[in-house]
């Protein structure tokens, strides 16, 4: 399967937020110092 790199630009951003707006709930992202650890990697939750 042939792959094409995609480039997104800061307006293509911005568009999709606004798409978004009143429709998507903002919530927090969260981390874990104990999940970061035991995976020895940066984990983020978004709850």
């Amino acid at each position: 399967m042939d792959q094409q790199a995609i480039t997104i630009t800061h307006a293509d951003i911005s568009a999709a937020s606004a798409n978004l707006n009143g429709v998507a709930h903002r919530t927090p992202v969260l981390t874990s110092r104990q999940a970061n650890e035991k995976t020895g990697a940066k984990l983020f939750f978004k709850c």
